[in-house]
């Protein structure tokens, strides 16, 4: 089965397991499939839930000058799971 743009932007940042960032998701090739262009266009609707159902709340978005890393750029990561999501 084929994986959409979103669907392969959401497992690389899962994978990753840190902040990237935004042009960092863009032309990438990624184990899970190619990020084009406009990656991170895609990835700040992915973290603002304009996206599918099952995508909704996996990716936080966030300035660099608020969580320490370089201020010119914005940056995504996976959302950590907490304990109650973890034990449905």
């Amino acid at each position: 089965m084929k994986l959409t743009q979103d669907e392969i932007i959401v497992r690389h940042l899962e994978h990753n397991g840190g902040w990237i960032p935004s042009h960092e998701l863009q032309g990438r090739i990624t184990p899970f499939g190619f990020i084009g262009g406009a990656g991170a266009v895609r990835a700040r609707e992915i973290a603002r839930n304009d996206c599918a159902d099952h995508l909704k709340n996996r990716i936080e978005r966030e300035k660099g000058s608020k969580i320490g890393l370089d201020w010119r750029f914005t940056y995504f990561r996976a959302k950590r799971a907490t304990q109650a999501a973890l034990q449905i």
